[in-house]
């Protein structure tokens, strides 16, 4: 995150940390999700740089495109051995893999540990104008 993004948060009132410590997750689990995270965007990356369409990806995955395109948001749905065989799939070899979920890049890809945002300044809440059409009348 850009420095000077992070201190206008932080002197509004937001707090940084990892996932783990805003899920109050264990060790565990925070190193299963940032492992997920890092092989998702790597899996994006690939298939980016070898110009390959979600739908295309899916066909070779025998899936459908929009579960590709969970697998690329790292889905919590998606298994870590579809992330994988996505991978695989893309050209990259099992070291590769292997060093993207441990490192968060394959071949120059983008990484995955990123702290966010765990609290907010206290708001209360804004009174929202009804949006148009938003009334319960039914059609006859």
């Amino acid at each position: 995150m850009d420095p000077a993004k992070r201190k206008r948060l932080e002197d509004a009132g937001f707090k940084f940390g990892t996932v783990g410590e805003l899920f109050q997750l264990d060790r565990a689990d925070e190193e299963m999700i940032e492992m997920k995270v890092a092989l998702a965007a790597s899996v994006r990356d690939l298939r980016g740089r070898k110009r390959i369409s979600q739908a295309a990806l899916a066909k070779q995955l025998e899936s459908g495109q929009a579960r590709v395109s969970k697998i690329e948001r790292a889905d919590p749905s998606v298994s870590l051995d579809l992330l994988v065989r996505a991978a695989l799939v893309l050209g990259a070899t099992p070291d590769q893999v292997a060093r993207a979920m441990t490192a968060g890049k394959i071949a120059g890809g983008a990484t995955a540990r990123r702290s966010v945002a765990v609290s907010g300044p206290k708001r209360e809440p804004a009174d929202r104008p009804r949006r148009r059409g938003a009334a319960t009348a039914s059609r006859r």
